[in-house]
């Protein structure tokens, strides 16, 4: 049976909540509810942080005062508030969020929240009706069992042995050298994350993290930039495993996917595949031209029919940052540990592991977005921000694994684009912006 976390604010609506846990608690194998379940003296932050870790699903309880009233109007754009902390843990750690709304409250439009939690504002949420409660905490709880067993049967499938390394991943003491370890041994048992490996189909199983349409800042002076739609991106770059399934299904032998008339391929047809420097599966592709990498997209959108294609800089810069002039996707300072970056040019004891290794081991690095990986480990390929459709350029952001920390904030960038182990890409679904 499912484990839930609910979140609530203290001031908007408790008498709600605790209804709610008392219903959770007659079908839901462990339900987390603050006020009953933190002891004395406990640090409430660090005990939040561990319950969201052990639990399989998130119920959010959002009432009329959730925003905020008066003077506490936009209490979530404070770093600290805990109900903003709770949500991008749970977002953060893929749990899937299921919002409730009580008291005649109507979810937040995504303009009302922070970047980092804008996202709950697309979920379908539940409006609780007093006297249909009974009914309605009866589908939920037989909804928490279908999703959770589905997506819990899929990561617990593995094995018990897997849960628990992905677990060890969330933990901040956790040495890079150890992460390594963590995911080669995710790639020898089998690394059924989420958006690392291939789908039912034999194709890239790609997580999708959604970006909301608005303002944000780029580049190195924080000019003032807006897209015009939401989009989504990559929560990983494309790994071996994925590309692989590219040149399994002939992506090289057949030239529909190869459209540039250019003379990197003109000698030779059909062109051949060079195998990534580090080739365990669930590693991020590299040595893959830009041309290779668009033939991918090609090929992917035709067998998916999810029209995809490389980011344009802007658009990756949005998602690496969210809508701040932060210089990292955590915050303005580089933090040791929290990316695969050469760390020996700021600290002759830091990590540098002369490599790139799987995807996904810094989850304390992700962006605003829940988005892994945006800065160190491999460059990514993306649109030049003076492209056209007709005359596509390429840049490379985000830095590599050889790269000191300086040379990996989130508006690095680099023009001459090479085709090496430091190199990946990463895809995207619809890129409009102004």
């Amino acid at each position: 049976m499912p484990r839930v976390f609910i979140s609530y604010r203290r001031s908007d609506e408790p008498g709600w909540a605790t209804l709610i846990y008392e219903k959770l608690k007659t079908g839901c194998e462990d339900v987390y509810f603050d006020v009953k379940s933190i002891g004395p003296g406990a640090n409430f932050r660090e005990h939040i942080h561990e319950a969201i870790d052990a639990c399989d699903a998130f119920v959010a309880v959002i009432g009329g005062g959730w925003l905020g009233a008066g003077a506490e109007s936009s209490r979530l754009f404070d770093s600290d508030d805990y109900v903003r902390a709770e949500i991008e843990s749970a977002i953060g750690r893929d749990i899937p969020i299921f919002p409730i709304l009580v008291g005649q409250a109507v979810m937040p439009a995504p303009e009302e929240l922070p970047d980092s939690v804008s996202n709950i504002a697309y979920l379908n949420a539940i409006e609780l009706h007093p006297a249909l409660v009974d009914a309605q905490m009866a589908n939920l709880i037989s909804t928490l069992k279908a999703t959770i067993g589905a997506i819990g049967d899929h990561d617990r499938g593995v094995s018990t042995e897997a849960r628990g390394l992905l677990e060890e991943l969330r933990r901040r003491d956790v040495l890079p050298e150890r992460r390594v370890a963590i995911g080669d041994r995710l790639a020898q048992i089998g690394d059924l994350r989420s958006g690392v490996g291939l789908n039912e189909s034999g194709i890239a199983d790609i997580c999708w993290r959604t970006v909301p349409a608005g303002p944000f800042r780029y580049g190195h002076f924080g000019k003032l930039r807006h897209t015009t739609m939401s989009f989504d991106v990559a929560k990983y770059p494309i790994t071996n495993a994925q590309f692989q399934s590219f040149i399994d299904d002939g992506g090289y032998r057949d030239p529909i996917w190869w459209r540039e008339q250019t003379n990197e391929f003109s000698a030779e047809w059909p062109p051949v595949p060079k195998s990534s420097a580090w080739g365990k599966p669930n590693r991020p592709k590299n040595r893959a031209s830009w041309l290779e990498a668009r033939a991918f997209c090609r090929w992917y959108s035709q067998v998916s029919g999810t029209k995809v294609d490389l980011i344009q800089e802007q658009v990756w810069e949005k998602a690496a940052r969210g809508s701040d002039a932060r210089l990292y996707p955590w915050g303005d300072e580089y933090v040791c540990g929290y990316a695969n970056v050469n760390e020996r040019v700021i600290d002759v004891n830091g990590s540098y592991l002369n490599k790139a290794v799987a995807v996904g081991l810094y989850p304390h690095g992700t962006s605003p977005f829940g988005i892994d990986d945006m800065i160190g480990n491999v460059w990514e390929m993306c649109y030049s921000a003076d492209s056209s459709r007709d005359r596509p350029t390429v840049v490379l952001r985000g830095g590599s694994w050889m790269d000191g920390p300086s040379n990996t904030t989130v508006f690095t960038r680099k023009v001459k684009v090479h085709h090496g182990s430091s190199v990946g890409f990463r895809v995207c679904r619809q890129t409009p912006v102004q």
